[in-house]
């Protein structure tokens, strides 16, 4: 499906961005791994278009569910695919078959993958998840049996321990203290592996936020998201650890009404907005469907003519209206055309053809107004939005 509703991708500024953070990892360690996390549709961006536009600077790319792995096998991605998340046992065929790389974290799911290998007749790499404070998945840092639960994976005669990484919790907050205890904690365990001779050839915990704070937490690699995309992880690290990021994202839609409505008049459901004054109310082609969060309800702007203009009354599931009385006083005082039907209009980003008159709409602005962050943001967009790039 094809809608005049559009997210735009321009690909030049997210290579642009890989180039900054590639440099700031060099300052840790220049052989470290780099992969793209392109999970969730590349953060709403378009996983397969992603990875091939960048296959060619980094060393694989992250996932976390089976069908994302697929869906880059299947579009002839050849970087190696690493899986983040759950493996259920009906995957593992396939993921052999591939050579995707499971994440491991507990001797029964490692022994059934093993059961696979040796039935395909391989050895198949997996990456050994260590839980230092995100308690989500893998083998608790403090878990008295920890070393013996690893050594019986490692010594699986079929499988092969390319890796092994943990998540930071709070990296992209102010206070680093307990990033640096996590940091601390992996680096423990690592070192026991070490001593016990399990030899660990890539070793990562560092995600976008640890990466732009301080590059010491790189060790073999890096895991890039969000910030490859033009965000960065909070408002924290964009204030406190500045770095060139380029802006990828524009969601762009367009006008199909412009009308004016008297004094007191009620706009969209529940009469959440009335007119102060006779005003001119455009109506856009977006809703909550398409990922524009009703939360946002009389609380964000849209940018139209590089002017930005007030949403009102309640987002609609697929429509949603914007006050464009000052914006038309502006336009018939400089004696151009008023709005029109079909015009675009803005509700993240700008026309990379022209620099607004007014700052764009941010995903990290529109997620500060309805309490959350930007990757929900950017991953909320929904399929029936078209994605188009820019090269």
């Amino acid at each position: 499906m094809t809608t005049r509703n559009r997210l735009v991708v321009n690909l030049r500024a997210l290579k642009n961005n890989l180039m900054a953070l590639n440099s700031r990892k060099e300052e840790g360690n220049p052989d470290a791994k780099v992969f793209g996390v392109v999970k969730a549709n590349a953060y709403g961006l378009g996983a397969v278009r992603v990875a091939r536009e960048i296959e060619g600077e980094v060393d694989g790319f992250c996932v976390a569910l089976p069908e994302e792995a697929k869906e880059l096998v299947e579009a002839g991605i050849q970087k190696p695919i690493l899986s983040l998340g759950y493996l259920p046992e009906e995957w593992m065929a396939y993921y052999v078959d591939h050579g995707i790389r499971p994440t491991l974290y507990d001797l029964d799911s490692a022994r059934a993958f093993n059961r696979e290998a040796e039935k395909q007749g391989v050895r198949a790499p997996f990456h050994l998840a260590i839980d230092t404070g995100h308690s989500r998945i893998g083998i608790l840092w403090d878990d008295e049996d920890r070393m013996e639960k690893i050594r019986a994976m490692a010594d699986l005669d079929h499988l092969v321990l390319e890796g092994a990484f943990s998540h930071f919790a709070s990296a992209d907050e102010e206070d680093p203290a307990f990033t640096d205890r996590q940091f601390n904690r992996f680096l423990a365990v690592l070192g026991e592996m070490d001593q016990a001779g399990i030899r660990v050839p890539i070793r990562h915990i560092a995600n976008d936020a640890a990466l732009i704070r301080d590059p010491k937490y790189v060790l073999d690699g890096v895991r890039l998201g969000i910030s490859l995309y033009g965000e960065f992880p909070s408002r924290t690290i964009r204030d406190l650890y500045p770095i060139d990021l380029e802006e990828v994202v524009a969601w762009k839609t367009i006008i199909t009404n412009v009308k004016t409505i008297a004094p007191g008049t009620p706009v969209s459901y529940n009469h959440k907005w009335r007119a102060p004054a006779p005003s001119r109310i455009a109506t856009l082609q977006v809703g909550y469907a398409d990922g524009y969060a009703r939360s946002l309800t009389n609380r964000a702007d849209v940018l139209i003519r590089g002017r930005r203009c007030p949403q009102v009354g309640a987002v609609c599931m697929d429509q949603m209206m914007v006050d464009v009385t000052r914006l038309e006083e502006e336009l018939q005082a400089r004696g151009q055309d008023p709005l029109s039907v079909g015009e675009e209009a803005y509700l993240m980003g700008h026309d990379p053809a022209e620099w607004p008159l007014d700052s764009p709409v941010t995903p990290l602005e529109l997620a500060d107004t309805v309490y959350t962050i930007s990757y929900e943001i950017l991953t909320s967009v929904s399929g029936r939005v078209t994605r188009e790039y820019l090269d």
